[in-house]
């Protein structure tokens, strides 16, 4: 079996009470269509014709009239047709819901894995295609476990027990059914590969423009702006020729075995009509014992096709799953310490101590972006790092809030290696304000207090007003309560940026690190966001990203970056005075300013 059923079976576990009461109904379910057929026999071969054929099970009935022995076979008949009914009616119904309980627990745990998955996934991979694995391909644990345990074991059981009961009728005929079953599983095994292979393209296609649809609609003002529509539709276009393709593909090879499956058993049962003719012509056998048999030897092909049927649709939702095994094998998740240690409690208002001790760190396997850096903070120190695009800033920030460990050497907070404590506990002491605040479609109220989720109001308007965000927010229709739009359409950069300085604030962290958050303003909001960053900043040890060198020259350190290594360290006029890369990178912006003005 595929290592990726795994994934698969341990949610059939989770429902063993559910799946213990439904295979007691199929064994049940599978009795009665072994019964609905004599009802049938009592009345042709025992009620009707000039002479009836004395029951020899039940001797007393042969005392009973003709139209007594028609009205039993009736209800009887009416009787197992009802209880049949309502048994498979239980059964789809508590089916529907042991599926439901499965796929959702499922799709939970997978968002859950996704939401866990290192920085460096996500930004390899398409949010679109990602959402459609969550909610599309999930299903396949309902597939699955139906394929493996609900229907095969109906089917199974109503063939068994047909076969048994069959072959008491007539052992010939029993014979000629059974040889149908070799030719049923070579054609499953021709066409299960080719099912799934085209199932694969069409899960692809089907992704492919989810994800499509996902960028489009997160970037409609770019979208109106370059006037794009067009373009996109044509695209939109492609993509679904692509799917309609693959699904054709798919539904002639399905339609096909489906197809092979329904000539062999129809050729089977011809030959089964003939024999058993002559068979009661011969005298051999009773008319009703024909008409039982021919009823069994229905139901027993049909149930072995829906096996086969089954097989094919457990091929097909493989691809369903391996794309989902994709993302719960993937190694891109920071492990838990099995005992954590407990971070010191920091003084309110007052900075950490943050030491990196020969850091290495790369992306990719033997491609080292950070090499053997070393650097110590002091509680309350405001650094900035500065460099050229690449000389790994934001990577050697990154690893401060433990979104990937280094290959090497140690980042410790207040003492603590930030591998031997909880990601929870150490991201608890970091606050981000980043150069374009990302703000959830929520209630402003909600993002401000998205990082402390038990944040009261008042403290929700406090930390608002020390960003200098309340004003703003007051003036709102819905104040606190107005809903942010799909990528903050409604609110300026000044102000989306105020609001996140807000949701830093709420948590009192003890580490800012700040991604050069004022670049994108004008003049009047980036001194109002200063303003908020100075009350954010304050007493906290404070890293920032400095794209431009004035904002590095009130920093207490400045740190240069190149090649993935600390090149300088001092204050402004230190490294001034030294001559170096940071000299060099002050005077080019300075002309390059007054060019401008």
């Amino acid at each position: 079996m595929n290592s990726d059923y795994k994934h698969i079976l341990q949610y059939a576990k989770t429902e063993k009470r559910w799946l213990s009461l439904l295979l007691l109904l199929t064994v049940i379910s599978a009795g009665l269509a072994t019964l609905s057929p004599w009802p049938l026999k009592l009345l042709v071969d025992h009620a009707l014709g000039d002479q009836a054929i004395k029951i020899t099970a039940l001797s007393f009935l042969n005392n009973w009239s003709a139209p007594w022995l028609i009205a039993l076979a009736a209800s009887l008949s009416l009787l197992i047709s009802l209880v049949f009914m309502l048994v498979t009616n239980l059964l789809t119904w508590g089916w529907s819901v042991a599926g439901q309980r499965m796929v959702y627990r499922f799709a939970t745990d997978l968002f859950d894995h996704i939401q866990r998955l290192t920085l460096r996934f996500h930004s390899r991979s398409d949010t679109g295609d990602l959402l459609s694995r969550i909610t599309g391909d999930t299903y396949c644990v309902y597939q699955v476990t139906e394929a493996i345990l609900i229907s095969p074991l109906r089917h199974s059981l109503t063939i068994l027990l047909m076969v048994g009961v069959a072959w008491q009728l007539s052992p010939r005929l029993t014979l000629i059914l059974l040889a149908a079953i070799p030719l049923l599983i070579l054609l499953a095994w021709h066409f299960g590969p080719m099912l799934r292979a085209r199932a694969t393209d069409q899960r692809d296609a089907s992704a492919k423009i989810t994800s499509f649809v996902h960028q489009v609609m997160s970037a409609i003002p770019i979208v109106q702006v370059f006037c794009a529509e067009d373009r996109n539709l044509k695209h939109y276009q492609s993509l679904s020729k692509r799917l309609i393709k693959a699904s054709a593909k798919s539904t002639f090879y399905d339609n096909g075995f489906k197809t092979l499956n329904g000539l062999s058993t129809t050729i089977t049962f011809a030959i089964v009509l003939y024999v058993g003719g002559l068979e009661v012509i011969q005298g051999t056998m009773t008319i009703g014992s024909m008409l039982v048999f021919l009823q069994y030897g229905r139901s027993m092909i049909t149930a072995f096709s829906q096996v086969m049927a089954t097989y094919s649709n457990l091929k097909k939702s493989e691809a369903n799953i391996t794309r989902v095994a994709e993302i719960l094998d993937s190694k891109e998740i920071l492990q838990e310490p099995e005992h954590p240690v407990v971070m010191p409690q920091p003084t309110k208002g007052h900075g950490s101590r943050i030491i990196f001790d020969h850091v290495s760190y790369g992306y990719e396997p033997d491609v080292p972006v950070l090499h053997n850096v070393s650097l110590k903070v002091e509680p309350g120190e405001h650094v900035a790092i500065v460099g050229s695009t690449g000389a790994g800033k934001t990577t050697l920030l990154s690893l401060l809030p433990r979104f990937a460990d280094p290959w090497s050497g140690h980042v410790t907070l207040d003492g603590v290696d930030l591998r031997n404590a909880s990601i929870h506990a150490v991201r608890q002491r970091i606050a981000i304000v980043m150069q374009r605040p990302i703000l959830l479609p929520i209630t402003i109220a909600e993002n401000i207090a998205f990082g402390c989720a038990d944040a009261s109001m008042p403290q929700i308007i406090e930390a608002a007003q020390a960003a200098n965000a309340h004003d703003f927010i007051s003036k709102l229709p819905s104040g606190y309560e107005t809903l942010i739009g799909e990528n903050s359409y409604n609110l300026s950069g000044g102000e989306r940026q105020r609001i996140s300085i807000a949701r830093a604030l709420i948590n009192d962290a003890s580490v800012v690190i700040l991604d050069e958050p004022t670049s994108a303003l004008d003049g009047e909001s980036e001194q109002v966001v200063l303003n908020a960053l100075e009350r954010l900043t304050d007493g906290r040890t404070t890293f920032t990203i400095a794209h431009r060198l004035s904002t590095a020259q009130s920093c207490d350190r400045i740190l240069v970056m190149q090649d993935g290594c600390i090149t300088e360290d001092g204050t402004h006029g230190e490294l001034l005075t030294l001559g170096g890369t940071y000299a060099e990178l002050f005077h080019a912006q300075n002309q390059t300013e007054a060019i401008k003005s």
